[in-house]
């Protein structure tokens, strides 16, 4: 009985004991990789870039679209004029480049996607550096997203040093985007 007694102390105490020592020894950090990718000059970069990118590309196939405007106007206009064959002929050509238009549209919006989806994986790639690398030089075990954290010191947030990190390494950021 007594060392039924001292077993269940004893396991009562490792159950006690063992968290608190496991959690001693495991030093974690926490950064928000929202702000690092949204506020960074680097990231305000590429904003500017496909916000300009974006208005190009509109106002192309703005130009473009009036363009297939005055030529829909004009087979329409012809059509009194021409025998049917011709009319035909001038509206079988006129829906090719209604589909070139279209193929044009979608393939800039692609490309446009692809290399806001490079820029960001790529800004992805060096926070992810730059967080190892303080954490290793900090002697951190575990680093966490903010966002995962629903308490913890201010100590703890490697944010701001990340930031200035990530600011001095990358201030701007080249996207590229295809022809």
């Amino acid at each position: 009985m007594l060392t039924r007694l001292f077993g269940a102390v004893f396991i009562l105490f490792l159950a006690i004991a063992m968290p608190s020592l496991a959690m001693a020894e495991l030093s974690i950090a926490v950064v928000d990789t929202r702000v690092l990718l949204s506020e960074s000059d680097a990231s305000k970069d590429v904003s500017k870039q496909l916000a300009s990118h974006r208005v190009d590309v509109l106002n192309e196939l703005a130009k473009k679209e009036k363009d297939l405007i005055a030529e829909q106007n004009k087979v329409v206009e012809a059509k009194k004029n021409l025998s049917e064959d011709d009319f035909i002929k001038k509206a079988k050509a006129f829906e090719e480049n209604k589909r070139a238009f279209q193929k044009l549209s979608i393939d800039l919006n692609e490309k446009f996607n692809r290399a806001a989806a490079e820029a960001e994986s790529s800004l992805k790639i060096k926070v992810v550096e730059i967080v190892q690398s303080i954490a290793a030089a900090k002697n951190y075990d575990l680093v966490i997203t903010k966002q995962n954290v629903i308490v913890g010191t201010k100590s703890i947030d490697l944010t701001e040093e990340a930031m200035a990190r990530l600011n001095k390494e990358v201030p701007s950021y080249k996207v590229k985007f295809q022809k």
